[in-house]
């Protein structure tokens, strides 16, 4: 896996899971073909990679089965200011993995 960020741009190579949002909130990315387990994702990072919000990133704080809760989306700017964003049904995202998994 490779997270890359340069001028403002995030990439990301490869991740836990990812998916394209089918709704959305300041605080909910729902993407009603999934089946997750309760909370499989808490502590993870999502991070919104087309779409509306690209580039914004979130803190899972906990999932359903199709939906991810987290505090905020937040997309950094190339002047370092931080806008909080909502998604919607063309936000695509990945699900990052944690730290602890990747070693």
């Amino acid at each position: 896996m490779s997270i890359t960020y340069s001028g403002g741009i995030i990439t990301v190579n490869s991740g836990k899971d990812s998916g394209t949002t089918t709704s959305g909130t300041a605080t909910t990315l729902v993407d009603s073909g999934k089946a997750w387990t309760t909370n499989e994702f808490a502590d993870y990072a999502v991070v919104i990679t087309a779409g509306t919000g690209k580039d914004a990133i979130a803190w899972v704080d906990s999932n359903t089965s199709t939906a991810l809760t987290v505090e905020a989306f937040y997309k950094p700017d190339f002047a370092n200011n931080v806008t909080k964003i909502t998604p919607d049904a063309t936000s695509v995202y990945t699900i990052l993995y944690r730290f602890i998994d990747i070693y």
